[in-house]
């Protein structure tokens, strides 16, 4: 009878703990939703910091979550508007593997080489101090650039334009 009464405890006792298990799954579950949902909002606030650091830390968790392409874009933006261009870059190659005919992450991806080029440029100005035609023409095609880049808000912004902006300053 002792025996019964053990092996009925044992299964009782295992019972618990698989609840326990279970119920605790679900809370990091949920914890995970509430951190999207908040990162989400705290990025619709203009809360970066806040964002970027919920954002990091779901992919952490979770490195295939089913919106990594999504939170990998607004870390892009982030990364972008922080000026590290290489890391927003690597960022918008992830929604882009997804998503290979985004005009946007394409857009963003240009914007992002484009500053990165500015900024090795302003290096190379403060290194030779001589400014000759070609780097004054370097220069009004950077404020170009600059100007484009301060339109972009537009989703079906092109790149036509940028262009058209080149083809005009030759």
């Amino acid at each position: 009878m002792k025996k019964i009464a053990i092996i009925f405890l044992c299964f009782w006792l295992f019972g618990c703990m698989d609840q326990f298990n279970i119920k605790q799954e679900s809370a990091l579950d949920s914890d995970d939703i509430d951190d999207y949902e908040i990162a989400k909002q705290s990025y619709k606030a203009r809360q970066f910091v806040l964002a970027k650091k919920l954002f990091t830390r779901i992919l952490k968790k979770n490195p295939s979550h089913p919106d990594k392409e999504m939170i990998s874009l607004k870390l892009g933006n982030i990364d972008l508007r922080e000026g590290k261009y290489e890391k927003a870059v690597d960022n918008y190659l992830v929604m882009l593997k997804e998503q290979p005919r985004n005009s946007k992450v394409q857009h963003n991806i240009a914007v992002a080489y484009l500053s990165l080029a500015e900024d090795h440029f302003k290096n190379y100005m403060a290194l030779n101090s001589k400014e000759n035609k070609r780097t004054k023409k370097i220069v009004e095609l950077l404020s170009a650039i600059e100007k484009f880049a301060g339109k972009t808000t537009k989703s079906e912004t092109s790149l036509d334009e940028l262009a058209d902006i080149f083809k005009d300053s030759k």
